[in-house]
Formats: structure tokens, C-alpha cells, sequence
């Protein structure tokens, strides 16, 4: 991975979300997971809503295990122009829609 990590922002049953910074300054989030098909999933997912509520921008595996490059997102950071409320309402409404929630 060509990214500096910078700090932990959050670790679930499914993986970490690190903050980082990329090779041309930008700041990004990564997600690494150890198990590279349901993060697959998860990216071409994002990468094929008409709308995306999350910009999705590399997608890469390791060692049996897989990384996704995206927004870095927070309350002052959201590039979409919706709250983060209204991201997460229309990240679970994208779940639903695949009979996942």
C-alpha cells in the first residue's frame, strides 16, 4: 500500500478503519479486513450505486486478507454534502435494499 497510517479509528467483529494520508497528501480512510470476498463485496458494492454515498477510491489484498481506500468521513468531513445521520439512514437503506438488514 503506497499510504502513511496515521491512527486506529475504529475496530468491529469485521475489521479496522485506520486514518491515513496518500501519496498526493489527501486524506483517506482504510478499511482492512482479514477475509478479501465479503470486503470485495462490500467495495463493488459502493462502486456500483448511481449515487455514491461513500467514495470508494482503491480496493487491494494481502496475505489473505483485503484493504479498501475511501473517504475519510466525520462530522466536518462528509464530501457528499448530507450529514453523517443522512449517510448512515442511506448506508442501511443500500443494506436493505439486499435483504442484509
Amino acid at each position: 500500500m503506497e499510504y502513511d497510517l496515521k491512527e486506529e479509528l475504529g475496530r468491529g467483529t469485521h475489521g479496522v478503519v485506520y486514518s491515513a494520508v496518500d501519496k498526493t497528501g489527501q486524506k483517506v480512510a482504510i478499511k482492512v479486513q482479514p477475509q478479501r470476498k465479503s470486503l470485495a463485496w462490500e467495495f463493488n458494492v459502493l462502486q456500483s450505486l448511481p449515487y455514491p454515498i461513500l467514495r470508494t477510491h482503491a480496493f487491494g489484498t494481502f496475505d489473505g486478507g483485503a484493504y479498501m481506500v475511501m473517504d475519510l468521513m466525520g462530522p466536518n468531513m462528509d464530501t457528499t454534502g448530507l450529514s453523517v445521520a443522512e449517510v448512515a439512514s442511506a448506508a442501511l437503506d443500500v443494506v436493505r435494499g439486499f435483504g442484509l438488514g
